[in-house]
């Protein structure tokens, strides 16, 4: 059996012989960890936590946002690696050596974050699918990995020194992880990315100076001191000097950069234009005037929005007149009008050009809004200070489920949501203004004949988007009683954006048809679609109407979207990925790098899903070879040790925590797409959600250090059950619980999501310290064994959760983490292992 050599006992723990493995050899292990190691782990998990979600921002600045996942993979292989090799060699890491390894285990992890974080910033860095590419990615990923490989140390060396002290440690862990949750957020707004990651370095070395308390060595309470005076004066520097900044975005050098803000779901920055950039989205080919100087402001190196110069002559706005998605005003005059995500203010600068009566712009970014009123604000003419104007912060959707307000024109035009929040999940953030439900809210918030008008893309090679956008309004239109919706939608055409008007209550009328095919040949547009006239526009209107014109003149819709190459059906709240375009089967051949058909072959979603597969070969062969490749090495070259039997006696116990790996990010992934519908903000989904279900997990690993070695067993299968019965009772109550009260104030919805979290977060903190509980009492040998094996599942989880949302929703991931709980529960009941292990306990 493997086994540590004699350890020598601080002065504040007390041994007891343990029986470590199945050859019964007795090795004395510490009763009680000190409180400086626990405090120790706290910083340490609470650096973790937030370098995993600083570099979900900076992954979304730097990349792409579909690699915002990959920080949640880091986190979860590098801890998994430390708690596999803390188990293969026990010798180095002996308790003996522990007071001494954590603390240089926490300053490795402040160095290699400081470290990794320069070398990425300052390499090129544009991940694709060739093998060159692949192995630059699968270098860089390991270079990222290695910080959370020396935080991983600092939580996995207690764990297998002081098993029974387990409650106590992950209580510790946990508490920390919650709390690092709610300290991103002010800290990526105060620092910003980059110098967000020196900060996480302080933390890990403070935690190292605290963990040096418990060691008699002075060399290392020195360098611990030295470290942390080091990353301070470091992080310092930076803010003064900004030397350590984001060089390379999407592979390409930065631009001279007029302006920068970061938050923790966006970086902006204000920029030149570049050459052939227009400050606006579908300009008419008719038009020959010059257009006015404009900065762009990026929104993580990905999505643009123009601030405009504009000197208050609303005749120097005439330009706006040949914007496509501009024709809403041509049938909407004297109208109260809504704009969703105003960025830099376009569509309100042609509402006032229009001389709509009231303008109302709705956007979720308060850095946009401080930067073009603020900074920007002579340059705009002030525009936001007419009485027409009003500005709010707020997400579009939860502004109109709580206002109240009704409105006669609700406009979005080309709203994305392609960055990453710090929550780290691939499209996590997919954007809940185009589902059924979000819909219906604009139904009920317009006036009667009010329009609803939104501007997509509208490419040859890409009509998916508009495709999509058309039968999400029918279908939604239907739900609301209009018996023909194609009475109600019009579709224009300029410069590859398409718009569409979408009319409450009865069809549109001759009159207004006439007027907007006057617009059409006034500004040289193209009429796509409209009810009971031909198409009409420049020379290939025709072809470029045709998917249009199938999809609004076929007799037998449903069969129509069933049968078209790509999936354009209605996106829900449950399956909101309206992006996401591509089939089952197109998905999976993307993912392995296999050529698509013509149709869905330059879809967006092609791309991430090609470098997801990628991604997740990088994933396995990095778990394969730093978790499984030693752990059977090993098993070869200790066959007295453990043999065998051995190995096949402890599945069950293996089985349990990888069911714990898949089952806990199963159910707090789609938790947090459920709440931040309802809090209506990411950053009250990250912060009050994640934090929840930490804070309440923490909690309830807590209180299984009461649980006595022969009630052990039980409490793992009322646990189980406990699980497996309340998480299908969330899928069906959540929904309408939540529905019923969205309207309510911010306060009041934070303290029902923390209440609505806790009995679920409390039981799902239980098991893990159970089973390492049971398994002290006769494999404490394997407690790091099983922390690399649950830690590996969750990689897998982090992914496998948001695939499944993809294809199938949120409610049936949750479903899966509820069989999960279920599997933990037959395990409990039915291992023969389990049940003798628990019989020695008593």
């Amino acid at each position: 059996m493997l086994k540590d050599p004699e350890p020598t006992i601080g002065p504040n723990t007390h041994t007891t012989p343990e029986v470590t493995g199945t050859n019964q050899t007795k090795v004395p292990h510490p009763e009680r960890i000190s409180l400086t190691s626990l405090f120790g782990v706290l910083l340490i998990a609470m650096a973790l936590l937030m370098l995993e979600l600083v570099l979900t921002r900076i992954f979304s600045v730097t990349i792409y946002y579909h690699f915002a996942f990959m920080a949640v993979s880091l986190a979860l292989l590098g801890t998994a690696v430390s708690g596999v090799w803390v188990y293969i060699l026990p010798r180095w890491f002996s308790l003996a050596r522990f007071t001494t390894q954590s603390p240089i285990a926490a300053l490795l992890f402040g160095l290699t974050s400081c470290a990794a974080l320069i070398v990425y910033l300052t390499i090129p860095f544009a991940p694709g699918t060739s093998w060159g590419e692949l192995l630059k990615t699968a270098v860089i990923y390991l270079a990222l990995a290695l910080p959370f490989f020396f935080g991983g140390l600092c939580i996995s060396l207690p764990l297998s020194h002081f098993p029974k002290q387990v409650s106590r440690i992950y209580f510790f862990d946990l508490i920390g992880a919650s709390l690092g949750c709610l300290l991103t957020i002010p800290v990526l707004n105060i620092f910003g990315g980059p110098s967000a990651v020196l900060f996480v370095a302080v933390l890990g070395s403070l935690a190292s100076l605290i963990m040096s308390f418990a060691t008699a060595k002075r060399a290392v309470k020195g360098l611990t001191a030295v470290g942390s005076l080091f990353f301070v004066g470091l992080l310092i520097f930076n803010l003064v000097s900004n030397a350590i900044n984001v060089s390379y975005a999407k592979g390409e050098y930065e631009p001279k950069k007029y302006y920068e803000r970061w938050n923790t779901f966006s970086r902006i920055v204000v920029i030149d234009p570049p050459k052939d950039t227009l400050p606006v989205w579908g300009l008419s080919k008719a038009y020959n005037e010059e257009l006015p100087p404009f900065y762009l402001m990026n929104i993580d190196a990905q999505a643009g929005t123009p601030i405009i110069k504009f000197s208050g002559n609303f005749n120097d706005l005439r330009y706006l007149r040949w914007d496509v998605s501009t024709v809403v005003h041509t049938i909407k005059q004297n109208a109260r009008q809504l704009v969703i995500g105003m960025g830099g203010g376009k569509d309100i600068l042609a509402g006032l050009l229009f001389n709509q009566k009231e303008i109302v712009g709705v956007e979720i970014n308060p850095e946009i809004i401080n930067a073009v009123k603020g900074q920007y604000g002579d340059f705009t003419g002030h525009f936001y200070d007419d009485p027409r104007v009003k500005v709010v912060l707020d997400e579009g959707r939860t502004y109109l489920t709580q206002s109240g307000d009704k409105f006669d024109i609700i406009q979005a035009s080309l709203i994305d949501s392609w960055a990453a929040t710090s929550a780290g999940a691939f499209v996590l953030t997919e954007n809940s203004l185009y589902t059924k439900e979000a819909f219906k809210i604009y139904w009920d918030r317009l006036n009667e004949g009010g329009i609803v008008t939104m501007s997509r893309f509208y490419l040859s090679d890409r009509p998916d988007e508009t495709m999509r956008l058309l039968t999400l309004s029918m279908e939604s239109w239907k739900e609301q009683g209009v018996i023909d919706p194609r009475q109600n939608i019009v579709v224009m055409f300029s410069d590859g954006i398409a718009t569409m008007l979408l009319k409450k209550g009865a069809a549109f009328t001759r009159e207004e048809i006439a007027a907007l095919e006057k617009r059409t040949d006034q500004y040289g547009f193209s009429l796509l679609y409209a009810p009971g006239v031909d198409v009409r526009g420049p020379v290939g209107v025709v072809e470029r109407a045709q998917p249009i014109q199938q999809l609004m003149k076929n007799a037998d819709y449903a069969a129509f979207v069933k049968n078209y190459p790509l999936d354009i059906s209605p996106p829900t709240d449950n399956r909101p990925f309206f992006f996401h375009t591509l089939r089952f089967g197109d998905s999976i051949r993307a993912m392995l790098g296999i050529t698509l058909p013509p149709e869905a072959d330059k879809v967006h979603s092609k791309g991430p899903l090609s470098v997801l597969g990628a991604l997740l070969i990088i994933v396995t062969t990095l778990a394969a070879i730093f978790i499984f490749a030693p752990l059977f090495a090993l098993r070869r070259k200790t066959k007295t040790s453990t043999t065998k039997k051995d190995i096949k006696s402890s599945l069950p116990f293996l089985g349990y925590f990888s069911l714990l790996g898949l089952g806990f990010l199963m159910v707090e992934i789609p938790l947090m797409q459920r709440f931040s519908l309802f809090l209506g903000h990411p950053v009250y989904s990250l912060a009050i959600t994640l934090f929840s279900i930490l804070l309440f997990s923490s909690l309830g690993s807590f209180l299984t250090g009461r649980v006595k070695p022969t009630n052990i067993r039980s409490r793992v299968i009322m646990v189980g059950l406990g699980l497996s019965l309340l998480i299908p009772i969330y899928i069906v109550a959540l929904p309408l619980i939540l529905g019923a009260l969205v309207s309510l104030p911010i306060l009041a919805k934070a303290i029902i999501t923390v209440g609505l979290l806790a009995p679920l977060g409390l039981l799902m903190g239980m098991p893990f310290p159970l089973g390492i509980k049971l398994m002290s009492e006769e494999r404490g040998w394997m407690v790091p064994w099983v922390w690399g094996i649950n830690g590996a599942l969750s990689v897998v989880a982090s992914v496998l959760a948001v695939i499944i949302a993809i294809y199938n929703g949120f409610s049936f991931a949750l479903a899966l983490g509820a069989l999960c709980y279920g599997g933990v529960l037959l395990l409990a009941l039915f291992s023969r292992t389990m049940r003798k292990t628990a019989n020695l306990a008593k």
